[in-house]
């Protein structure tokens, strides 16, 4: 986001940002969470899973794209309770 700061203490409202911010940036480029072929997800605590993925089914809708969710014990940034990346098909 163009504050820097997190959406919220939770990995859902996390997960919707971070969901949000590549939708973001898939329309900049002339695509969109549709065509994600791969994303890959490392959660600070596993207990957090069905959480962030309601929030995941919630963004992407009926896409389900391959995934991969990695279990880590330290995110760079205080707070942060998961991160992601992905691989998408562009138009452009």
């Amino acid at each position: 986001p163009a504050t820097g700061q997190l959406a919220g203490p939770d990995v859902t409202a996390q997960t919707r940002q971070i969901l949000d911010s590549f939708a973001i940036m898939l329309a900049s480029v002339g695509s969109d969470l549709a065509h994600v072929m791969h994303i890959s997800i490392f959660l600070k605590d596993m207990r957090d899973f069905d959480a962030m993925n309601a929030a995941y089914v919630e963004r992407m809708g009926d896409h389900r794209p391959a995934r991969t969710v990695i279990g880590v014990a330290e995110l760079p940034k205080p707070g942060v309770l998961l991160t992601m990346n992905l691989t998408a098909v562009t138009r452009a």
